[in-house]
């Protein structure tokens, strides 16, 4: 109950889920923004009426906060969707495919214009994608 979009739809594209440290799941949704749930999934309530777009791509719960990636930029909430603060610092495009965090405390985000890591918790972005760009290959002459 309660995964319905600002125009009324049942959502039902969940592209990414996410659990933050008090067990609470969040699901990210292809057109309808996030929603989170704090009793296993029973109800939902949508939390994110204050970002700009409701694509989310990619999502990550962790002690620092709840960070999404949308197609318009990655963005962080430390108070459960009440608030979002824009992390774009460095990144030339911000239609953000995915986000992932590394085992060392980095954040990764892919993009069309390659990948870029974080090093503090989003505050900013540096390309890293150096040595992974190609020649395309025409498959047929």
């Amino acid at each position: 109950r309660g995964l319905v979009d600002h125009e009324g739809l049942v959502e039902n594209f969940i592209r990414v889920l996410a659990v933050d440290r008090d067990q609470a799941l969040y699901a990210g949704t292809f057109d309808g923004g996030v929603f989170r749930s704090g009793d296993g999934g029973q109800t939902w309530r949508p939390i994110s009426r204050a970002l700009p777009n409701d694509s989310i791509r990619g999502m990550i719960a962790s002690d620092k906060g709840l960070f999404v990636a949308t197609g318009r930029g990655i963005f962080k909430s430390m108070n459960q969707g009440r608030q979002w603060m824009p992390l774009n610092k460095g990144l030339t495009e911000l239609s953000v495919q995915v986000l992932i965090p590394s085992g060392d405390g980095a954040l990764y985000a892919g993009t069309s214009a390659g990948i870029f890591r974080s090093d503090n918790d989003g505050e900013s972005w540096e390309r890293a994608s150096e040595g992974l760009e190609g020649t395309a290959k025409v498959p047929f002459q």
